[in-house]
């Protein structure tokens, strides 16, 4: 039997036979479940968690470096891509002959790492990036600075978001954070240089990336703001990201009001969805009550289940019910999170074996459709098939679903 318990400092625990268990907890043995759909769910639950522990993520690395498939490689390698990696975890990731398709899902690298092993990170990279992993490891403060405003210049001059520039920006950032060279005086002044424009540029998304860097607390209020930003998906999914790295009861305060507001319920409820505590689960219930579209509620009640907490289960119950009764939306992937969602609790379900049925046969035709060569982008092609769901594989390529890649 699971009995819930708050501590004093308002993280969550689990009561399980006398141990109390905290999400982390809750979570790990299904990061290493031989069920895909289980282990699935618990690589979602944790994509933008930042307090992984190092030593799980080195298990989780040295797992997928002896996996004996693409299919599992991939799956871990890709839940954990936005964990920092220990110098050992790099080491093996480093050692594996594909190398260069995961290790690039890690960028962009602290600075300490890039000197200490940018020589063999150098040939995995496209030439783009390499620059910025050489001033990494010979270039002045001048240096850094004089490619950071290039690159920046580059991006402005792109027609459209041009995503692997940015991330050589974000490593210029990086190092210029790490080594002292841009310091919160900086960060604030370009801030607030973009408050009193039109709209944010590249320089203020990025002095919102740098935040996260810095740890500034104090401008959690300011980056809830941004959620009602209509510059863009960059700017508002960089704040998203930045909240994130805040666990704590400001910014779920914060966000909070911006969950009720139809622009921004949507970014506020994946905020909500990475802070994992009680007071998140509260807000997050209170949403869904409230909540009249019925794809924002779709996207509260998987927030809800990535909690793993039996206090949503009233929600979670409704929210199935409400589903079977009205067909499967094309938002979110219902019977993989009620599947998971109750076998991980250990809540029994008349449903149980349907669902695992229908998520088991949905993620197979996923890893269909990723092994399946792409079309040659030479010939003109009319689409025949439906629309892509949310939950399909993006047709880029990347291996994520669709709403964790093009589809954001």
């Amino acid at each position: 039997m699971n009995v819930d318990i708050l501590s004093a400092t308002g993280v969550k625990f689990q009561k399980k036979e006398g141990v109390i268990m905290s999400f982390i907890q809750t979570i790990e043995p299904h990061l290493f479940s031989d069920h895909p759909v289980l282990r699935q769910f618990a690589f979602d639950a944790i994509e933008e968690y930042p307090d992984i522990p190092a030593a799980l993520v080195e298990r989780l690395v040295d797992e997928a470096v002896t996996a004996d498939n693409e299919e599992t490689r991939r799956m871990i390698l890709h839940g954990i891509s936005k964990q920092p990696l220990t110098d050992r975890a790099l080491e093996q990731l480093l050692s594996m002959k594909d190398a260069a398709k995961y290790i690039r899902w890690f960028f962009p690298f602290p600075a300490a790492q890039l000197e200490k092993y940018g020589e063999q990170l150098l040939p995995h990279f496209p030439r783009s990036w390499q620059r910025a992993v050489r001033l990494a490891l010979e270039g002045t403060e001048d240096d850094v600075w004089e490619h950071y405003f290039s690159v920046l210049s580059h991006l402005h001059e792109e027609e459209f978001h041009n995503h692997d520039w940015f991330l050589v920006a974000k490593q210029a950032v990086r190092i210029l954070v790490e080594r002292g060279w841009m310091t919160k005086e900086d960060i604030g002044l370009t801030w607030m240089k973009n408050e009193q424009q039109p709209w944010f540029s590249y320089d203020g998304i990025l002095a919102v990336y740098a935040v996260s860097l810095v740890g500034a607390a104090e401008y959690i209020p300011r980056l809830a703001r941004l959620l009602e930003q209509q510059d863009g998906d960059v700017l508002v999914d960089q704040a998203v990201s930045t909240l994130s790295m805040f666990q704590r009861e400001e910014t779920i305060e914060a966000v909070r009001p911006y969950a009720f507001q139809e622009d921004t319920a949507l970014s506020a409820i994946h905020v909500l969805a990475n802070i994992k505590s009680k007071q998140a689960v509260r807000v997050l219930r209170e949403v869904f009550s409230k909540q009249r579209d019925d794809d924002l509620q779709a996207f509260c009640f998987e927030a809800l289940c990535h909690q793993l907490d039996k206090e949503a289960l009233p929600e979670v119950e409704q929210y199935v019910k409400r589903a079977e009764k009205r067909g499967r939306s094309w938002m979110i992937d219902v019977e993989q999170n009620a599947y998971a969602y109750y076998t991980i609790l250990e809540i029994d379900h008349p449903k149980l074996e349907t669902w695992k049925a229908i998520a088991e046969q949905r993620y197979r035709h996923f890893q269909a459709v990723l092994q399946t060569p792409p079309r040659p982008t030479n010939i003109p092609y009319r689409r025949k098939e439906r629309k892509i769901g949310r939950n399909d594989p993006c047709p880029c390529g990347s291996g994520k679903k669709y709403k964790k890649c093009c589809g954001k």
